[in-house]
This record gives C-alpha cells, structure tokens and sequence, in this order.
C-alpha cells in the first residue's frame, strides 16, 4: 500500500521511459532530438510537417538557421557540427556538456517517481490541485544531487507540464503538444505510474 491508501499489487509495476533506439520511435511529444545530428534532426521535423523532400527543406538552410541550430542543440550533442561560433559560445556559457539533457532527463523522471510516490496519484487528480505547485523542501530534497539553476528550471517545468496533462484527462482529450525532452518524459513517467489511478483517463493517452 502506497501513500493515501494507494493499494499496488504486481500489475502495478511500472517501466521507466527510455531515450529511443531510432528515431523512427521518437516520441511525438519531443520538440526535437538532443541525441540526433542537429541538421539532420531539423531536416525530418520540417519533412513531417511540410511534406517537402529532403532537398526542398536544405535549399531553405542559411548562416541563421544553421548558427540557431547550433546553439539549440548545444547541450544535447557537444559538438554542434562543428561550427566555430557554436564552439565558442558553449565553452562560455557552459552548454557543451553532452551530459546537459541526460540529466534533466534523470531528473524529470526521478521527480515525478519522487512526486507519486510521496503524495499519491489521487493528490495529482484535479489540475487545481495545490499539489502541482513548486515548493521549496521540493528542490532542497535534491540539491545534495543536482544543481539549484537546475532544479529551478526543470522543477517548475515538471509541475506545468503533470498539470496540463491532468486537465487533458478532465476534459476527456489527448495530449498532442510538443515540448521538451526532460518534460515529455516526465509526463510519460505520470502516464505510467498514475493513468489508471485517475477519473476520466479515456481516451488513452498519446505516447
């Protein structure tokens, strides 16, 4: 028996989410692709979206464009394509670490197994619930482990991110927005420990 009266029994075991093998098993939810060449990665958004050919998305690439791409994908794949002014501008602000998105990605997934596991999935059931706000003792249970800028950033996120989920479940629709990795992961971590714990969870969620 978990926190509030929360019975587990073995059906109850929950898989943590995982970083895709291919990106043919990306999940929808992802914005964009840390772990993907950040040109090639651009290439396959704007094909899904468009419909256009592969040469038809390249003849639309610039120096702003390519510098843009650089600095997004900085944190996620080091090198960035090798562009000097990429190179410069993550040694200085500290973004070249290709350790950056993992590790929101761990912490995402540890918050929300943290959240459930301390308060319950029924605590999480209405988007009104003060149970979605960032508090203090939240980030100092983990600043023995993860930077305060970090917790800052990703903490609050991880709340917005199980609040909208929870309001999609109140209203009977599928999620289908798009955001960060650490957040999508984060909520396919709620889908997983709490979907069948909560009122209105049809129709299924979109993984």
């Amino acid at each position: 028996m978990g926190a509030n009266g929360d019975n587990y029994g073995p059906q109850d075991i929950v898989q943590a989410p995982t970083f895709h093998l291919d990106v043919a098993e990306i999940d929808p939810c992802w914005l964009y692709d840390p772990l993907n060449m950040p040109i090639a990665d651009w290439s396959r958004i704007n094909t899904e979206a468009t419909n256009a050919t592969v040469r038809q998305i390249l003849s639309t690439l610039n120096h702003n464009v390519d510098r843009d791409l650089g600095l997004r994908y900085a944190g996620g794949y080091a090198y960035s394509f090798g562009l000097f002014y990429v190179i410069v501008y993550c040694i200085q602000y500290s973004l070249c670490s290709p350790q950056k998105r993992y590790e929101e990605a761990q912490l995402a997934v540890r918050l929300v197994d943290f959240l459930v596991k301390s308060t319950g999935c029924l605590a999480f059931a209405e988007s009104s619930s003060i149970s979605f706000r960032w508090k203090d003792w939240h980030k100092h249970r983990w600043m023995s482990i993860w930077r305060e800028e970090v917790l800052d950033r990703v903490g609050p996120a991880i709340m917005n991110i199980l609040r909208s989920e929870v309001s999609a479940i109140e209203n009977n629709v599928t999620s289908t927005t798009r955001h960060y990795p650490y957040e999508c992961l984060a909520r396919q971590m709620f889908r997983s420990m709490c979907q069948h714990k909560l009122p209105k969870a049809d129709p299924p969620f979109r993984i």
